[in-house]
């Protein structure tokens, strides 16, 4: 398989935010079940507590009241009473409750092959951190000139006269060097760059004037002890 073939950090990318989105949007239709659920119940809490409030207490409960006590009927209508106040609480938890974990349990559960492209992706974006890790990235409007290193579907790792690496990613460049070569990157203030054969001349000058400011900085560093 080429170097260059598989999925891009790019695709991941977008994988990974459809995903995501698709979370989103099934979260909240976990919510609005679970409103209908509680809305249910609430009426039918509500529905029964209205009917029981209707009867009578009966002589026995009439006696029960005559004497500081409670009858049956009225335990019922408090504890009726106590169930509506609770729903009432879950229904205002609900609002606010965050269905992204249960979103991504049914996804797994019901659409398997969706959950494992994510997870795919997930995987080459972890890999792209591995690939950049100590390289910085190409900016906008700059100029970066030196060796290539490597070349993948991550990109392009360049590596300058001054010993520093730099990131290219591919979508950003009009052609794709070869590892080895020596290439000028340029971009524009909208991150395409041109890649050009660099002037080894001035390689060359970059690289002297590098070691000179090394050595300058190892005798200002023995001067000072």
């Amino acid at each position: 398989m080429s170097h260059l073939e598989g999925e891009t950090p790019q695709q991941a990318r977008e994988i990974v935010g459809m995903y995501n989105q698709a979370v989103a949007v099934l979260g909240e239709k976990i919510r609005k079940e679970k409103a209908e659920e509680l809305r249910k119940e609430l009426n039918s809490v509500a529905k029964q507590y209205n009917e029981l409030a209707k009867q009578g207490n009966g002589i026995g409960g009439m006696a029960k009241k005559m004497f500081g006590g409670k009858s049956e009927r009225d335990k019922q209508l408090d504890s009726l009473a106590l169930k509506h106040s609770g729903i009432k609480r879950d229904i205002a938890h609900n609002d606010k409750a965050d269905y992204t974990m249960d979103a991504q349990r049914r996804i797994e559960e019901q659409q398997p092959h969706v959950y494992e492209r994510r997870q795919q992706a997930m995987k080459t974006l972890e890999h792209e951190v591995s690939y950049k890790y100590g390289s910085r990235e190409g900016q906008s409007g700059r100029t970066y000139t030196g060796e290539v290193t490597r070349v993948s579907r991550f990109g392009v790792i360049q590596k300058s006269p001054t010993g520093k690496q730099y990131h290219h990613e591919l979508k950003n460049l009009d052609r794709v060097p070869q590892v080895g070569e020596k290439v000028r990157i340029s971009y524009d203030k909208d991150k395409n760059a041109e890649v050009q054969t660099a002037d080894r001349a001035e390689l060359a000058r970059q690289q002297q004037e590098h070691q000179l400011q090394q050595e300058q900085s190892k005798g200002n560093r023995g001067m000072e002890r």
